[in-house]
């Protein structure tokens, strides 16, 4: 699995998904959002943001993908959606989410979409380290979900795939009290 964020000023990418016809993309799943339509989505979102003048990026718009070949179920698709909002530090009974699969790839793939604004009070989502958050969330989606890891620094995932027909990967512990670069210790064996 991988993850691709963008931050975005306003909404349009989420209406944007109406114009996909349900073979290209489908609506899976939202938290604290009314309306499953992609305007109804837009206009609640847009409203909760504009209870922030100083968020000039609400939009919080990752994809989500996973290997070629690899079996992933809707509730799976939704689990690690959910998961990786978690573990980027947007806390679901906070913010709002909304979840498109993407069926125009020959892998499967997600749009999260997530306000950057909490509804009520409380800091926005911070939006630096992308990088290493969404390679740390990732790692940790794969390691509890069971999904193909992320590649290492200069592989493609492609590479990841030919390898991990052969590879063994054993979770050696999880500490959650230490920082997420600390989380996972994984030994490699070739079978």
């Amino acid at each position: 699995m991988i993850a691709t964020t963008t931050l975005e000023k306003n909404f349009a990418r989420i209406r944007a998904e109406q114009g996909y016809s349900l073979a290209e993309r489908a609506y899976l799943h939202s938290v604290n959002i009314a309306n499953d339509l992609p305007g109804g989505i837009v206009a609640e979102m847009a409203d909760v943001a504009s209870y922030s003048s100083a968020i000039k990026l609400p939009l919080w718009h990752t994809l989500l993908a996973w290997a070629p070949g690899e079996e992933v179920t809707q509730e799976q698709k939704i689990e690690a959606a959910e998961l990786y909002c978690e573990l980027i530090g947007a806390s679901l009974d906070k913010h709002q989410l909304a979840v498109f699969e993407d069926k125009t790839h020959a892998h499967c793939c997600v749009h999260v979409y997530l306000n950057r604004v909490p509804m009520g009070k409380g800091p926005a989502l911070r939006s630096d380290f992308n990088y290493a958050r969404n390679r740390s969330a990732t790692a940790q989606i794969c390691a509890q979900l069971g999904f193909v890891p992320l590649p290492e620094k200069g592989k493609s995932i492609r590479d990841c795939i030919c390898q991990t027909k052969k590879l063994v990967v054993i979770t050696v512990g999880i500490d959650v009290s230490l920082p997420s670069k600390f989380l996972f210790i994984n030994l490699f064996a070739y079978r």
